[in-house]
């Protein structure tokens, strides 16, 4: 194995958090997300509620044209303005499952990467390995004295320095190769 694949496969030890760790963080992040959901949760029920009147405000124009109460192109202007907004809350529905369910699956997927990611590396092939870099790192630099200066991608940056409590020493800026042609 080369000095630079050394380094870098060491780094990922550095970054794996165990799953006492996850479990904490991931709690976090549940609690986050329900206490900035609160308030959505009247605006989704708002959403939901303004989408059953405005269908049932649509059926009563259509019975009355049917009625012969209101003329066609009386139903066909009010059917543009209640099909303008069933797409305005539709699309207002969309943001909010996005947001909400896509937005927290995203933060446990992402939580959940390094809980393994020294085992994934060490087990996986090339292209993997290059993915995995450039999903965890936005930079890997090593120096001329063979150590490695990583910068860690967001979301990892963060998941890393909450779980060694907010302290940046979970994940050194260095790291020495014992096997290095200067030590030989």
């Amino acid at each position: 194995m080369q000095v630079a694949e050394r380094l870098v496969a060491g780094s990922y030890a550095n970054i794996t958090i165990s799953e006492a760790e996850y479990r904490h963080l991931a709690a976090e992040v549940d609690a986050a997300f329900d206490k900035r959901s609160a308030g959505r949760d009247q605006e989704f029920a708002d959403l939901t509620a303004n989408r059953v009147r405005l269908e049932a405000e649509s059926d009563k124009l259509l019975a009355a044209h049917f009625a012969d109460a209101i003329d066609l192109p009386t139903l066909k202007r009010h059917q543009d303005r209640i099909r303008a907004g069933l797409a305005d809350i539709e699309q207002r529905l969309r943001e909010h499952d996005e947001l909400h369910v896509g937005g927290r699956r995203y933060l446990h997927d992402s939580l959940r990467l390094p809980t393994d990611a020294h085992r994934a590396y060490a087990h996986s092939g090339d292209g993997s390995r290059r993915l995995a870099n450039q999903a965890f790192y936005t930079r890997l630099e090593i120096t001329e004295d063979e150590q490695l200066r990583p910068r860690l991608a967001e979301p990892f940056a963060t998941i890393v320095r909450e779980a060694a409590g907010g302290k940046e020493g979970k994940h050194p800026t260095s790291s020495d190769v014992a096997c290095s042609r200067k030590t030989l």
